[in-house]
């Protein structure tokens, strides 16, 4: 697959109508051949039928899937932005866009850090996080990961310390995963 055939033109499969051209730049010639190859591979396991189409309701899976993280409330942004016209699916050429548009996923131990600092009151001083409000957040806006399930991975990791978490260990630990 050559980079800059995917730059020419993007578009979106609309069912029986002409297909619509997406519109911006989509910084898919900075994608690099590996993470084509793993667009690639990605998009033809969810493509069952092999008629170049994927249902929009597969996205947040094949996102997470090619290494992003999208939250419940980012997957219904990208179902509309991949497939505007609510055909319920889309063609890998969207698919590759909508990936090089994405922004990288946290890539440093200290960029983990400054977004856990977010979660104590302390802020950008915070070398802690209360584990109720950690708790919170988690119920509430990540992953639905049942608080004792919480408590057990983060005594296993040795980063619970009485009723807090120690921000800089846990992201190290995160890191490492």
């Amino acid at each position: 697959m050559h980079i800059e055939n995917l730059t020419d033109k993007h578009y979106i499969a609309n069912s029986n109508k002409k297909p619509t051209k997406m519109k911006g730049p989509h910084k898919a010639e900075q994608l690099s051949e590996e993470k084509l190859s793993e667009i690639n591979e990605v998009f033809a396991i969810f493509d069952n039928n092999s008629d170049g189409y994927v249902s929009t309701e597969e996205v947040g899976v094949m996102v997470r899937a090619v290494g992003g993280n999208p939250m419940d409330e980012e997957i219904e942004r990208l179902k509309k932005e991949i497939d505007p016209t609510s055909t319920g699916k889309f063609d890998k050429t969207a698919f590759v866009a909508l990936v090089a548009k994405r922004p990288k996923e946290t890539d440093t131990v200290e960029d983990l850090v400054r977004a856990l600092r977010t979660l104590s009151e302390e802020g950008d001083k915070a070398t802690t996080i209360k584990l109720d409000k950690f708790q919170y957040y988690m119920a509430n806006r990540g992953e639905a990961i049942p608080e004792e399930d919480i408590k057990q991975l983060l005594n296993s990791w040795g980063t619970l310390q009485g009723d807090t978490i120690n921000i800089e260990e846990f992201a190290k630990m995160l890191m490492s995963k």
